[in-house]
């Protein structure tokens, strides 16, 4: 027999979400930060100490993650448009523009800030050069390096 999902299962899929948001950026930052005392590094911050791997599951989380949210979205929007009779509210519908926004904002966000630290690597592995690698993270960024 299958059980139907209540509003409620869907609206908790957003705590859901942010638990997979939780170890994903836990993913990213454990044993990065404060790993590289030369001068190059950003901040204390080597990004060839995390595998890519890790870096490649934060950006599955994070994709997890934001189809949860969209999930939790969509039905915390309809129920708020049914019971508090929201249908007809421009503020309403500004708020649903923002949350997809917000959504999908997170989304390709995450899967960037996941593919920089790859791209970082690669040009590790190809140069061994700190300066070179990140030239090239930042040309691929679209971003210009200050130096």
């Amino acid at each position: 027999m299958i059980e139907t999902v209540t509003s409620r299962k869907k609206i908790l899929c957003g705590v859901w979400a942010m638990l997979l948001a939780i170890i994903g950026d836990y993913l990213l930052g454990f044993g990065t930060i404060g790993t590289s005392s030369d001068p190059d590094a950003y901040l204390g911050i080597a990004w060839n100490v995390a595998p890519d791997w890790r870096y490649a599951l934060s950006s599955i989380l994070g994709f997890a993650c934001a189809a949860l949210f969209a999930v939790a979205a969509v039905e915390l929007l309809r129920v708020m448009e049914q019971k508090c009779d929201l249908a007809g509210s421009k503020l309403f519908k500004l708020f649903k523009i923002a949350n997809w926004g917000g959504i999908l904002y997170f989304a390709f966000i995450h899967i960037g800030i996941c593919l920089l630290p790859v791209v970082f690597n690669a040009g590790m592995a190809a140069t061994g050069d700190i300066p070179a690698a990140a030239d090239m993270t930042f040309a691929c960024s679209g971003a210009k390096r200050r130096r």
